[in-house]
């Protein structure tokens, strides 16, 4: 079932004026036209946008992420770390876009899984990055004011 998502759901603008808020996936593979960017899209479409508690992670997201994705394209060497982080959520969006729900379900529980494995060393590493940039004053850094 496709979901035609209405304009007023999905914010527009990013950091690099690409739009379509896919903040962090855009900044760590590059281009908002990226094929895994687009899954990560459809999945938020397809899925997240059809209930309410998904919209609300999707306000969410847009709220904080742009935070994140500057950090992401100012320190290019984060990039490779939050594409491998991002990995399982691609292979479950492909899942979750292309297959029944059963698939989907055991999908979930595995990629789950291997989430947390990939993002345990890249937030250990990203977190003890915001902490020394907020000594200081990444916000003045970035010329942004963050939530």
């Amino acid at each position: 079932v496709c979901y035609e998502t209405p304009e007023s759901d999905i914010p527009h603008g990013g950091t690099s004026g690409n739009g379509g808020g896919c903040f962090i996936a855009t900044a760590a593979f590059g281009s908002y036209a990226e094929p895994r960017v687009r899954l990560l899209r459809d999945l938020r479409d397809q899925c997240l946008l059809t209930s309410t508690p998904g919209r609300w992670f999707v306000r969410m997201y847009y709220r904080y992420s742009p935070f994140w994705a500057d950090l992401i394209n100012i320190h290019a060497w984060c990039k490779p770390i939050v594409r491998l982080a991002l990995m399982p959520l691609v292979c479950l969006s492909y899942i979750m876009v292309n297959t029944s729900v059963e698939s989907t379900l055991i999908a979930i529980i595995f990629l789950f899984v291997a989430f947390m494995l990939a993002c345990s060393p890249s937030v250990h590493v990203v977190t003890r990055l915001w902490k020394h940039k907020l000594k200081k004053g990444l916000s003045y850094t970035l010329g942004r004011n963050y939530p």
